[in-house]
């Protein structure tokens, strides 16, 4: 069993969430193993008193509904309201798998032989049968005598929000508000550290006994790569001129070649191969000594060191540097880098010509067939949908000429219009489309950049674009149901923007308590009559909750300072 997750802790009373992967043996697969784990009936009162007595106190839920009108986990309105958790939950005889995140488990009706039990609540009798049974593990109830919901994961849906809810980590941010006077804004980053970053009680216990928090194996070595005199210098703001003078440094990459110039032997080995053969040592690559792997002789000796170059994104900017990367992972014995752009004894012009060359990259007839088709059976923004689709997913290996040879194409709707406006119009859309993911149509992709002039920015036109009457219905039947709590920060939201007060105001309660519901309904109101509203948030997961929403960085390109 892997016990992936620490304990977090939420607003309200502290409790866990913790997510466990069973080795392969031990995972349920069909109801009957899923019976063995998880039980959501009462248990025998006089076979296993004890487990009856915490499953009764800890594991009924509300109770609610007619009993508890007013419970927490009531939602809606009039006959409307019900239990936003589903309870009472059907009876069923038998567990079974279906496409819901959970398997719904056997709860037996009753007159089916499941066990009632008898509860007297706010003064009330309350009848308790299997319905009302949040599920458990009799074996976890029975040691803590505690809470403990127990499920077991059975959609992808659901495994990927528990993954995503439980490594995404505290929210932080780390922010200064000024009064408008001079701010000293010098970049400590020591401090910046401590102020930014949160222990939490077990964590610190975790690491002050040197437990393992994670393991690293194989080992791995980052190998540097850079254009040729882009190495990367680090110097004091007062000795800038010295750097200057030293000229560009030695890297694992500029000796890699002065190794190749000086030993046979590394010019059969490729760059990201080279700490297996060799260690890394006073700005110098020098041959291992000693054996480190098994069935190794001294006269190969080799490690177990896995060398990893950086990722690089293709984009304009950094065009040339993705295509050497991918010729270190291809080319040996190189003594320069006009060796790595060799092939066949020709030296190429540019490294991404080395790499056609070398049948490394595909040429894009296939996307431009691609394109041909759609333009037979699609039009206007489909089309454009398309384009956008292969520049972000695909990477044309010439994304300038790909846009030249299919512009007329992607601008044929637009035939009122000038040649130019057209143009224009088109490259407008493409730059919307790429905005989202963070993209641009020049540093990105090389292609023209669209002209802003007297045109309403993105952003704008998204927040001008709601319907009207749905959202002033929205905001009626959603004011109505506010809590007393809830109207008083709608309230001071409202009253803050009309009198251009300003204000700052942070919204901080439990979980369930209706903050969501209450964004929403100061969003719909300020959009209803036509104002802009941004609607964001720190992470993506809180950016989907709210209407429009985007993350904070996205929207705003908000840096967060996190550790």
């Amino acid at each position: 069993m892997d016990l992936i997750n620490s304990i977090l802790l939420f607003l309200g009373l502290p409790h866990v969430h913790i997510l466990l992967i069973l080795a392969e043996p031990d995972k349920p697969k069909c109801p009957e193993d899923v019976d063995r784990l998880v039980c959501a009936e009462l248990p025998d009162r006089h076979k296993n008193p004890r487990l009856f007595d915490v499953i009764t106190r800890h594991n009924i839920h509300g109770p609610c509904g007619a009993v508890n009108n007013n419970s927490p986990c009531m939602t809606g309105e009039g006959l409307s309201r019900c239990c936003g958790k589903g309870f009472p939950k059907p009876f069923t005889n038998r567990t079974s798998l279906t496409d819901s995140s959970y398997p719904l488990y056997s709860r037996r009706a009753p007159d089916q032989g499941g066990r009632v039990h008898f509860m007297t609540v706010r003064g009330q009798q309350f009848t308790v049968d299997n319905s009302w049974v949040v599920p458990y593990n009799p074996l976890l109830s029975l040691k803590y005598n505690s809470h403990i919901n127990v499920e077991v994961v059975h959609s992808v849906s659901a495994v990927k929000y528990l993954y995503k809810y439980i490594t995404k980590g505290n929210d932080r941010v780390m922010f200064r508000l000024s009064d408008g006077r001079e701010v000293d804004i010098t970049n400590d980053e020591i401090e910046r550290y401590v102020l930014a970053r949160y222990i939490s009680a077990s964590e610190a216990y975790w690491r002050l006994y040197d437990f393992t928090i994670h393991f690293r194996y194989p080992p791995v070595m980052k190998l540097p790569v850079h254009l040729e005199g882009e190495q990367t210098v680090l110097f004091d703001a007062d000795r800038a001129q010295d750097a200057a003078d030293a000229g560009p440094p030695t890297t694992k990459l500029t000796d890699w070649f002065r190794l190749n110039a000086e030993d046979s032997n590394a010019r059969t080995i490729l760059y990201p191969d080279l700490p297996k053969h060799y260690t890394w040592n006073h700005n110098k690559w020098q041959r291992r000594k000693r054996v480190l792997v098994c069935n190794q002789t001294d006269d190969d000796c080799a490690s177990d060191m896995i060398g990893r170059i950086p990722v690089i994104g293709l984009s304009a900017h950094q065009n040339e540097l993705y295509y050497l990367r991918m010729l270190l992972y291809h080319q040996v014995g190189a003594t320069c880098y006009a060796d790595l752009r060799r092939v066949d004894g020709e030296e190429m012009n540019t490294y991404q010509a080395a790499c056609l060359r070398l049948g490394l990259l595909d040429d894009d007839q296939e996307i431009d067939r691609a394109m041909e088709e759609a333009a037979g059976l699609k039009f206007g923004n489909q089309l454009r949908e398309l384009f956008v689709n292969i520049l972000m997913w695909v990477r044309p290996v010439d994304p300038r000429a790909f846009y030249d040879r299919h512009k007329l194409a992607l601008r044929d709707d637009f035939k009122r219009m000038s040649p130019e406006e057209a143009e224009n119009e088109t490259l407008i859309f493409l730059q919307d489309r790429l905005s989202h993911y963070d993209l641009e149509l020049k540093r990105d992709f090389g292609l023209p950049q669209p002209s802003a002039s007297n045109r309403i920015p993105a952003e704008l036109r998204d927040e001008l674009a709601y319907d009207i009457g749905a959202l002033t219905d929205l905001h009626a039947d959603q004011l109505g149901r506010l809590t007393a709590e809830q109207r008083c920060v709608y309230d001071a939201v409202v009253d803050s923007v009309d009198s251009n007060k300003g204000a700052l105001i942070s919204l901080d309660a439990c979980g369930g308590t209706g903050k969501t519901f209450t964004l929403t309904t100061i969003l719909a109101f300020f959009r209803s009559r036509g104002d802009v509203a941004l609607a964001t948030a720190a992470s993506g997961i809180a950016a989907t909750l709210l209407p429009n929403g985007r993350t904070l960085h996205s929207r705003l390109k908000v840096l967060f300072i996190t550790h």
